[in-house]
């Protein structure tokens, strides 16, 4: 399956990062258990990479956007939407990982 980085609004891929210095542990929490207030199928992958919240979707779903910035309160400028930032941090976290890993 192919992912696609961006907020795309008539795309059927989705994706977004938070990062997590920025919000609750609530905020993180309610996140993470999304799925208990989307609809059946709708739920979104949402992953801790460490330092952010990577959600993504390979289909337009529940609207995950809405729900972090109206439900959870998440300042819609926390969200990272751009696909080369998102990239580029995606990287560096991948990175710090295996360097853990490897100590």
């Amino acid at each position: 399956m192919k992912s696609r980085l961006g907020f795309v609004s008539n795309s059927s891929s989705s994706s977004f990062l938070i990062e997590k210095k920025k919000v609750s542990a609530w905020q993180i929490n309610g996140m993470k258990e999304h799925a208990e207030y989307a609809p059946l199928g709708e739920a979104w992958s949402v992953e801790d990479t460490g330092n952010f919240i990577l959600a993504e979707t390979p289909m337009d779903n529940f609207d995950l956007r809405w729900y972090a910035v109206v439900y959870l309160h998440i300042p819609e400028e926390f969200l990272i939407v751009n696909g080369a930032a998102m990239k580029r941090i995606l990287a560096t976290e991948r990175q710090k990982e295996r360097n853990d890993e490897d100590t």
